[in-house]
C-alpha cells in the first residue's frame, strides 16, 4: 500500500516501477514474469512460472493474495487482474 498511497491512490505505472524492477532483478530467472494493472489503476497482479512445477505459476496481487496456481488460470488472472485458484 506504500506505492498506492504515495501515488495519489493509484497503481498507475506500478508494473514498471522500481519496486517491481527490484523484485525481478532478484529472481534467478525472470523469464515468464508478467505484471498487469487494471484499466482504472486500482489493482495489479503479477505472476511468474514456477521453477519446480513448470505447469504452475506463483501469483501475487494488490489484495495481498499469494498463491500457487495452474498455468491454465493465466487468462483469468490477466482479465480479472487478481490471483485465482
Amino acid at each position: 500500500e506504500v506505492y498506492y498511497n504515495g501515488n495519489s491512490g493509484s497503481y498507475a505505472d506500478f508494473c514498471t516501477s522500481a519496486v517491481v524492477n527490484n523484485a525481478k532483478s532478484q529472481m534467478p530467472d525472470s523469464k515468464g514474469f508478467c505484471c498487469y494493472e487494471s484499466s482504472n489503476k486500482d489493482a495489479w497482479v503479477a505472476y511468474v512460472q514456477e521453477f519446480t512445477i513448470s505447469t504452475n505459476v506463483y501469483c501475487v496481487d494488490s489484495r495481498g493474495v499469494k498463491e500457487d496456481t495452474a498455468s491454465s488460470n493465466i487468462t483469468s488472472i490477466e482479465s480479472e487482474v487478481k490471483c485465482v485458484p
